[in-house]
């Protein structure tokens, strides 16, 4: 058989490679003793060691291929911030990959979910379940002082090609969040600058507390809408409508604040429109 031992480094993260080929069948370690979530980007052609993905329009079918792999973040981090640590095997064999089950900490929660794509059934099968429970997501955030929150993922889908199966995929995907404290940056998460576009008036280092936040987005047809999503925050509401298309790996959610205290000076809430891939 072949083997190979590589280490790539990119930011302030590493990735160990101890592989070997024995008959067709991949098997080893993917071992990050450090990794930096800011350096994720410099990463993404990684997935393509392992596993080589059929264009949308092709048959989902993994004949002839194996896999064997263990996958672990010894340290995972987000600048410095120290953010747990993770393990997720990966496994292939008689047409079925299975990711999982995921194990370790993040963010002070305990992450889990498996994910498996079955291509001896016909059409292949599709399913992923997950959880993140008390997820401290002020540390991944520096806006936020404090929050936690609970996240949950349950989705499942069928086609004969990749396209077939995005089209068809179906299920929930929650997160809720309770009490948190957090600047006007928050909302950044989505992209830069959201709260300071829906509230224009308030001051940057200006806090609001967050007194619960629900995002409930049920998926049909590869399109995931909102069933809930609200946001309760000290000063303000918002609530969210719209549509993320999986397929097209497109957004279009349109936030709409409403003040609490309308008496607030010349303080003023405007609808923001998230769209774009």
């Amino acid at each position: 058989g072949l083997a190979m031992t590589a280490s790539l480094k990119g930011g302030n993260s590493t990735v160990n490679l101890d592989l070997q080929m024995k008959g067709g069948a991949l098997g080893g370690k993917i071992t990050a003793p450090v990794f930096d979530l800011e350096d994720i980007g410099r990463f993404a052609a990684l997935n393509d060691a392992f596993v080589e993905f059929s264009p949308a329009s092709e048959t989902i079918d993994f004949s002839g291929q194996a896999i064997d792999l263990d996958m672990a973040a010894e340290k995972l981090k987000k600048g410095d911030a120290a953010l747990g640590h993770m393990n997720m095997p990966v496994h292939l064999a008689d047409n079925v990959l299975k990711v999982g089950p995921l194990a370790g900490v993040f963010g002070g929660g305990a992450p889990s979910g498996t994910m498996e794509i079955n291509a001896a059934e016909k059409p292949a099968t599709f399913k992923v379940t997950g959880a993140l429970k008390n997820w401290h997501y002020a540390q991944i955030n520096d806006a936020v002082d404090e929050g936690a929150a609970d996240i949950n993922v349950a989705v499942t889908g069928a086609g004969a090609t990749w396209a077939e199966l995005w089209n068809s995929l179906q299920g929930d995907v929650v997160f809720v969040a309770g009490e948190g404290k957090l600047a006007s940056g928050m909302l950044n998460l989505w992209g830069g600058g959201l709260m300071a576009a829906m509230l224009p008036d308030l001051k940057p280092e200006e806090a609001l507390i967050l007194n619960c936040a629900i995002a409930d987005f049920r998926i049909e047809s590869g399109v995931g809408k909102p069933a809930a999503l609200f946001l309760d925050m000290s000063r303000l509401s918002v609530t969210g409508d719209g549509e993320i298309n999986i397929p097209q790996n497109k957004v279009d959610i349109r936030l709409t604040p409403a003040m609490k205290d309308v008496s607030v000076g010349t303080l003023s809430a405007v609808p923001v429109r998230i769209s774009g891939p």
